[in-house]
Order: structure tokens, then sequence, then C-alpha cells
């Protein structure tokens, strides 16, 4: 329809839709007196109907000519109005004007900007009753790829921010609209959005910070825009809101500040932040590609470690994965700084009261990326997350020793030493819970160690290490007495041989020491029995806990009968260890025994033994050295038979020589056999040569 020309001049009409601003202008003013005498008239519903018209025929034309006079008309309806009765007309006007933010003429665009803003320089605060569908349009529009046009957004958002700082704002009103948009992309847009974040946080009473989570990630993804002032816009902004949520802790923690007397007043309490919400928002930014984006979002977790504390405990988990994938940055800077951060959660873990369960799911992600990720410092961290976490809910990781013990036995082998050495202590710690878990758990280490010699070559020594220093040592000797007897002949030999270096040398081992070397009970002498059964897998082993025992004539008979037994080089080269054992301050009992032969006949003979055993090297020397300093050999022949309490102990010697000459023979046995197996696989004999043989 066309506008009624009984209330407007055909040459106003014709004049808003000229091509030369001037003469649009010019239409303008002549339209403001007609619309001010028409409300003077209080004939609004002529003002209604020119209103629509001019949307109708103007704002909606698709002659760019037409839409700028209808733009310009807007602005002159609203002057004409004026403040007493534009009330009435608002719902008309504003939103085709803001509707005109689309327009495809960028000249067009402008014009709505500057028709928006001389409205809002009339209706002041009125303008705020759009300030969502204001606040939509100026976001697209510092999209815009035109100059002028982002000029006229500039001098909209100024107006519009210059009349709120007058008015008390509503910041609930904003929170959607900064949320919904924060995400945006385009560099204009963002710049429009930090801008207004900022313009909200310097206000004086507006709790902007009390509603950061909703828009946290997006000022975090803006850290790696191209747009320098982009990136110091963003950075000054979140170094603001850490200051105020480190101040409002300590206003929080300190009593002394708040007001006593109006403490029920919400005014005068520290804004309540959801520290939870927080930490999870910036843990997603720890691992960006972005550098500083990385390390400011370490920077917000280090804070927010010290000042959330327990609060953070259901999101400990989440940010030992996080951080950790930090430890494996390209960055040297971000490598330390995540370092520094993973101790503080392991600091937050061990100090703070736990009464949260643990949540299996995210512990299962956790061994995923233990199982996943080869960096030490990734598998280190975990690995001492969950020593923290077993001895913070020691029931809870007991009950998951099944779910935890096979992928890290999977990765054992893969593992460097220090690795390696927290796999064991966490096992051990959890298994610990339990006698028979203790045993299955040794059993699975000796059932995965025996199936790779390798790997019982590189990490044999610490896993017994571990197992004695994390468990109950007695208790790990008498579980490897029961269990060795299933295992081949020389993969316990080798664990017979580390047990016994640990029994010799290792202070923690110093009770079950002095129970074999005292044999004083029913119960001492039953641990040298069970001990004794299983070290019979390794010559120099049995030998050694023979001499720590006293049991000096049972040590001379195992020798002599050693005789007939064809016993392997590399058992013969390890006797270097005997030889340093009996070198060493404990047993130094045992030298001065050497002084007196007529009381310990056997112990003479069986050096003299040794030394017809071992190859002429420089232990051979060393023992042959201190022989020479106590007797000569001439003296054997005058020794009595039997000496002082050598029977008084009530064991069955016997019983026990046999079963040393019947494990050695196997371990001949199967030693020899290993060899000619090697010896086919490497071609040096052929499988009719290796049955003969």
């Amino acid at each position: 329809a066309k506008m009624n020309e009984n209330i407007l001049p055909s040459s106003l009409r014709n004049g808003l839709s000229d091509k030369v601003y001037l003469k649009r202008k010019n239409s303008a003013y002549e339209l403001q007196y007609i619309i001010a005498d028409l409300v003077a008239e209080e004939t609004y519903d002529k003002v209604h109907t020119i209103i629509m018209n001019i949307k109708v025929d103007y704002l909606h034309s698709v002659n760019k000519y037409e839409r700028a006079g209808g733009l310009i008309a807007y602005s002159a309806i609203v002057l004409g109005t004026g403040l007493n009765s534009i009330h009435r007309f608002m719902d008309e006007i504003i939103p085709p004007i803001i509707h005109c933010f689309d327009d495809p003429e960028a000249r067009n665009r402008y014009y709505a900007c500057e028709s928006l803003y001389n409205i809002a320089g009339i209706i002041d605060t009125m303008i705020l009753d759009y300030i969502g569908e204001i606040f939509h349009g100026l976001c697209k529009l510092y999209a815009d790829p035109d100059d002028d046009v982002i000029l006229g957004v500039q001098i909209v958002d100024r107006i519009i921010k210059e009349i709120l700082t007058s008015e008390e704002i509503n910041i609930d009103l904003f929170i959607p609209l900064l949320s919904e948009r924060i995400q945006i992309h385009d560099q204009g847009c963002r710049q429009f959005l930090i801008g207004w974040v900022m313009f909200l946080d310097s206000i004086p009473n507006v709790d902007l910070i009390r509603h950061l989570p909703k828009f946290l990630d997006g000022l975090f993804k803006m850290l790696s825009s191209d747009e320098e002032d982009i990136r110091r816009n963003v950075d000054s902004c979140l170094d603001s809101f850490l200051t105020q949520i480190k101040q409002s802790a300590i206003s929080w923690e300190d009593k002394s500040l708040w007001n006593t007397d109006e403490f029920e007043s919400e005014m005068v309490r520290p804004p309540i932040i959801d520290y939870g919400q927080v930490t999870e928002i910036t843990l997603h930014h720890c691992v960006s590609q972005d550098q500083y984006t990385s390390l400011t979002s370490l920077l917000w977790i280090s804070e927010l470690i010290k000042i959330g504390k327990e609060q953070l405990l259901s999101k400990i988990t989440q940010m030992v994965l996080q951080v950790l994938k930090c430890t494996f940055y390209k960055s040297a800077r971000i490598i330390q700084e995540a370092s520094s951060v993973f101790d503080s959660i392991l600091g937050l873990a061990k100090s703070t009261p736990w009464d949260i369960d643990i949540n299996f799911e995210e512990l299962e992600m956790l061994l995923d990326l233990l199982e996943n990720e080869e960096a030490v410092s990734i598998r280190r961290g975990i690995l001492q997350f969950n020593i923290v976490l077993q001895s913070k809910h020691p029931k809870q990781m007991f009950e998951m020793f099944e779910f935890f013990i096979t992928p890290l036995l999977n990765i054992l082998h893969q593992s460097e030493e220090e690795v390696s050495y927290y796999i064991i202590e966490l096992l051990s710690k959890i298994a610990g819970e339990n006698e028979i878990y203790f045993t299955q758990l040794m059993q699975a280490l000796f059932d995965h160690l025996s199936r790779n010699m390798e790997l019982m070559d590189s990490h044999g020594r610490l896993v017994i290490d571990c197992l004695c220093k994390f468990g109950d040592p007695e208790e790990v000797f008498h579980v490897c007495a029961n269990i060795l007897e299933f295992y081949n002949p020389l993969f316990s030999g080798k664990i017979i041989s580390i047990l016994n270096d640990l029994l010799f040398t290792s202070d923690l081992l110093f009770p079950l020491r002095k129970k074999i070397r005292m044999l004083d009970s029913e119960e001492h002498i039953n641990l040298f029995i069970d001990l004794y059964r299983s070290w019979c897998n390794d010559i120099n082993s049995v030998l050694s806990i023979c001499f720590l025992s006293k049991s000096y004539k049972l040590a001379y008979s195992l020798i002599i009968n050693c005789g007939p037994i064809e016993i392997p080089n590399h058992i013969l080269d390890r006797m270097n260890t005997l030889i340093y054992f009996l070198e060493s301050p404990i047993l130094t009992s045992l030298r001065l025994h050497l002084i007196e032969p007529d009381k310990y006949p056997n112990l003479l003979r069986c050096m003299y033994g040794l030394l017809a055993f071992l190859p002429q090297d420089e232990y051979f020397s060393i023992l042959s050295n201190r022989m020479d300093s106590i007797s000569p050999v001439g003296i054997l022949n005058m020794l009595p038979t039997e000496g002082i309490h050598e029977d008084a102990l009530g064991i069955d010697y016997e019983d026990l020589i046999n079963h040393f000459v019947q494990v050695q023979k196997i371990q001949s046995k199967y030693y020899f056999a290993e060899q000619r197996k090697k010896m086919m696989r490497e071609g040096r004999i052929s499988e009719h040569e290796m049955f003969r043989l």
C-alpha cells in the first residue's frame, strides 16, 4: 500500500527517496514538524499510520535511496514526537532500524547506525529496553568489511555504554548476551565483545566475576588470536579477573574484614565463585597449541589450587590428565611450569583430607594414557598420583587391584627404570593390604619376568628391591620360597641370586638376617629350611645362607657333593659374589671362626673347598691370602671330624643335602638343554646333532 497522500505532501515523499542526501535531509526536517503538529493535536493514529507506511514504502523498498530516506525519516519522527509521547511508538521504530543493520548496502548500514545513535541521544535510557537486539546487531556489524560502517557501530556502542553508566545495571541481562556470542571467531566481533567485558568489569558494584564461568572459555580462546590488540586486551582482562579471584579469597578467609553488623547482606560478602567450574574450563586450554594460552591456563590452575584447595578435589584427576600432557610440550618453559603445577596438584592431594570416592571412569582414563603415552614424565606423574590415591583410599584401591595389575605389567618391559620403580611401588602398596593379593602380585610379576628373560635381566633386581622396600621383606622371601619351584630352574636361580644379594646388602633385611644367623627357635629353623630349599637353585646363594647360619658342616657337604655335578661356567664365574660376602662386615663372625679350627673344622674345609672350585683370578687370590694368613693347609689332617654344636639344632642335614643334589642336577640338565637349543637356533648344530648330544 502507498502512503496516504492526504497526510504527507507528495513533495515530501519524493524528497525522502531522492538520490541526493541533502534533499532527503530537508524532507526529514519537514516531516519532523508535521509529526510535532500531529502529536500536539494528539492525533496519534495518524502518526502510527505515517510510521507504518514509511516502513512499508521506504524501509522495505528495493530502492536503496528509499531505504536511506526511511531511516532518516524515523529519526525525524522521534525528534518530532518528543520525550513525552515517544513511548507510544518505540516498538514500531527501534526494531525496524535494527533490522536495517542487515541492509545489503554498506551506506544504508551506516545510516542505520547514525539513525539509532540520534534516537538514543534523544530517548536516553528508554533505548535500554532494546539492549538485547541492539547488542546482537552491533556484534554482527563489528564484522562488517566497510570502514564507515565500523565507525558508525563504534559511535552507537559508545553512546549505549554512556547511557548504561548512568543507570544501575542488571548484570544478569548481559550475561546471556556475552555467553551466546563469546565463541565467535571473527576478529571484529571479538574486539566488540572484549570491549564489553572490560566495560562491565570496570563498573563499580557490578559483580561480573560471579558469572565468569559463562564466558571464560571464549576469553581463553581469544588469547590465540592473530590480532595483537585482542591478545593484549584479553590478557589484561584475564589478569584482572584472576586478581579479583585472589582478592575475594583473601577477603573470605579473613573474617576480620567482614562487616559483621551487616553479615546477612550479600553486598558485604565476597563474590561467590565456583572454583571447580572455573578450573575445569581452564584445564581445556592447558594443551592448547598456542604457547601463551597454555602458559596462561597453567598460571590460572596454579593460583586456583592455592585458593580452591579442597573444593578442587572433585577435579583433581582431570587436572592430572591435562597438566601432565603439558610436561611433554615442545617448549621448555611450559614443561617447567607444568611440572611445577603438577607438584602443586600432588601437594594438594597429599595435604587435603578426602571425603569423596575415587571416580572409576577418570581412573580408567589415567591408565589408558599411561598405556598409550610413552613419555616418562607423563607415566611417572600418573603413577605418583595413583600412589597418593592409594594412601588416601587404600580400601578402594585394593578393590581395584585386578584392574591395575594387567595394564601396569604390560608397560613394565617398555618403561624406564624410574617408571618401573613407581609401577612396583604402586602395585606393592595396593597388594600389601592383603597377603593373598601380595602372593598373586609376585606370581604375576614372576610370570611376566619368566616369559621375558631380557626384562628379567634389566628389571629383575629393581622388581625384587621394590617389593622388599614397599612390602614386608620377610613376606617377599617367604612367598619366593614357596612359588619359585614352579618356574624354570634358570629363572629361579636368577631370582634367588637377587634375593640373596639383598639379604647380604640391604638394611631392610637386618631382622631377617638376624633370624637366620641365630637359629635359636623352631620358627627360625623352619625359616632357614624354607629358604634353603629354594636357595638350592643357586650354589652361591645356598652356601651364603649356610655360612650366615653357621651351618658349616652342611656347607662343606654341599661343596663336596658339587664334585660329580657338571656345574656351568657362568655359575662358577658368579662365585666372586660369594667371596665378596665372605669379606663383608656381615660375615665378620665367620672370619673370626677361622682362627678357631678346633671348634669349626668344617668351616676351614669349606674355605679350601672353595679354593678348589674357584678359577685362579683376583677372587681366588683374595680367599687364598685370607687362608694363608690363618693356617697352612696341612692343618686339615689334624682337624676333628665334627665341630661343637654342629648337630645340636636337630636339622636333618641328609635330607637337605639330597635336596641340593637333586636341584643342582635339574639345574645342570636344564641349562645344557637350553644351550643346545640356542646352538640349533643359531645354526651351529643340526636337529639330529642336538638329539644325539
